[in-house]
């Protein structure tokens, strides 16, 4: 998020290398939710998918549940984007209510925001805005806030796909920058500013 992509990548191999010499370790699996996450902000679809099943096959094996839901989530994200909108939505559903049943509310935020995505993806503005109601919301009592700055900035696509007024869904981008510089996310502060940028070339 610092904006060190290749950084990241070397980081998560390392990490992966190291968790394969105890594959049945719950800090395996850790360490694949990482990796997960790392390829889906990079769009990089396939290896979501691919870390999704090693998520899903080691937690089913190993009754990690917490793990379970999240590879549900990341393959209704996976689904999405190869373009099975609802079939990905409904997984990401089901994920989500897996993950809220458990109890833990760790990324959750995140994982809202993965569905938010998928809303962005079927032009759902309607439900992708309540989703990310919650997600802010959760944000807001948990104080976990790693990644409110995307969260506002797919409410700003959300609130185009809405047809609301520029100046709000200029708002939304510029919070989204401003949080993102508090931060110090380069890399969320350049996607918003390109959202931004998108934005002010189609009015």
């Amino acid at each position: 998020l610092s904006g060190y992509p290749e950084q990241a990548r070397a980081r998560i191999g390392q990490a992966l290398a190291i968790g394969r010499e105890s594959p049945q370790s719950i800090r395996y699996a850790i360490t694949l939710y990482f990796a997960a996450m790392l390829h889906h902000y990079l769009g990089e679809v396939e290896e979501v998918r691919l870390r999704a099943e090693e998520i899903k096959s080691l937690s089913t094996a190993y009754g990690f549940a917490y793990y379970l839901a999240a590879a549900l989530m990341f393959e209704g994200w996976a689904l999405a984007a190869h373009g099975k909108v609802a079939e990905g939505a409904d997984q990401l559903r089901q994920g989500l209510e897996m993950r809220k049943a458990s109890g833990h509310r760790l990324f959750l935020p995140y994982e809202l925001g993965l569905l938010a995505e998928a809303c962005v993806m079927g032009q759902d503005a309607a439900g992708g805005l309540g989703v990310l109601q919650e997600a802010l919301a959760v944000a807001d009592r948990t104080g976990e806030r790693v990644w409110q700055a995307e969260l506002l900035r797919l409410q700003a696509e959300l609130l185009a796909v809405q047809g609301a007024p520029a100046v709000e869904i200029e708002a939304n981008c510029l919070q989204a920058i401003g949080v993102a510089r508090h931060q110090m996310a380069r890399s969320l502060e350049l996607r918003a500013g390109i959202t931004l940028a998108r934005r002010w070339q189609a009015a």
